[in-house]
């Protein structure tokens, strides 16, 4: 095995997948350690209110709102409003799903 070198342009992951979508939601209190596991330290600001302030950009929208769902009520998109519709019609699909 011969090591060769990597071009430092090849470590700039945002140039090569950027994050088209930036998202602002707000977290219960409760999902701060996943927060932080998932995105480190420095990721939400903690408003007055005790809940978390999360801005962050992702590249793919449906990926995204998969991730935000799986927070259940513990999570409200602030934007994009496009989002919130997406998410209150998937939302919907889901409750009709288990009507009977």
């Amino acid at each position: 095995f011969i090591p060769r070198e990597i071009p430092e342009e090849c470590f700039d992951f945002n140039r090569h997948i950027p994050d088209n979508y930036d998202i602002t939601a707000v977290f219960d209190s409760s999902e701060k350690y996943r927060l932080i596991e998932e995105y480190c330290f420095g990721c939400f600001q903690e408003m007055e209110d005790g809940r978390l302030l999360f801005k962050r950009g992702f590249t793919n929208l449906n990926v995204a709102m998969d991730w935000f769902l799986g927070f259940g009520d513990r999570v409200e998109i602030l934007e994009p409003i496009e989002m919130r519709a997406l998410i209150k019609e998937k939302i919907k699909k889901m409750s009709e799903r288990y009507q009977s």
